[in-house]
């Protein structure tokens, strides 16, 4: 009888051990799937960030190089009443140079703070109309200068996601191109009129004016 036991206890243990292990097997592959996925999340995730981080470098670099100036304004919650208000994250170094003002004592700043500049700051109402359109808007706008001459640009406000992006081209010589062609036009006019005004035909014969 005790031997009986003892194999049987032997057998049970045998058993134990077996499921066990059994166990101990199907949680290290269960384990390893989970860990070969989450490797493989990841690795996924690392390569769509570099990706992104590509994408982001070279749009930086053409933004960069462009010849407009651009930035990027972040809309923030309008208080009642009042135009929306905006906050700067992003200039181009044609923005720098438009403002004069470096993109380090700029961006992260209200716009009002930020750019101290009231031809830039008064057209917050139309950023807010953009940004809660949600459609584009292009325009062309004077600036004055210092000296009181008018620099000409055209303006394109893009809604973006939670604020606009605003590009800014100068277009003074074409304007300038263009009003020189209207005033050369209306002194062709002028001189075409004026020469008909003093055109006439003299008879000698009969010593008169025929027209």
């Amino acid at each position: 009888g005790i031997g009986a036991f003892a194999n049987g206890a032997v057998a049970t243990a045998l058993t134990e051990l077996r499921v066990f292990l059994l166990t101990v097997a199907g949680s290290a592959l269960l384990l390893g799937a989970e860990t070969e996925e989450r490797w493989r999340a990841e690795a996924a995730q690392v390569a769509t960030q570099r990706k992104r981080q590509r994408s982001e470098g070279r749009l930086r670099a053409a933004v960069e190089g462009h010849i407009d100036a651009f930035l990027i304004l972040e809309a923030r919650p309008a208080t009642p009443g009042a135009t929306g208000e905006f906050t700067v994250r992003y200039v181009n170094k044609k923005a720098e140079a438009l403002f004069g003002r470096p993109r380090d004592g700029v961006v992260g700043r209200p716009l009002d703070g930020a750019l101290a500049d009231g031809w830039l700051i008064g057209m917050a109402a139309d950023f807010a109309r953009a940004a809660a359109g949600g459609a584009a808007c292009e325009d062309e706008l004077a600036r004055l200068g210092a000296d009181g001459a008018a620099a000409w640009f055209r303006r394109q406000i893009v809604p973006i996601a939670n604020g606009v992006a605003v590009t800014l081209r100068d277009i003074t010589e074409r304007r300038r191109r263009e009003e020189q062609l209207i005033e050369r036009d209306a002194l062709l006019r002028h001189a075409s009129g004026m020469a008909r005004i003093g055109h006439w035909v003299w008879d000698n014969f009969d010593d008169r004016c025929l027209f």
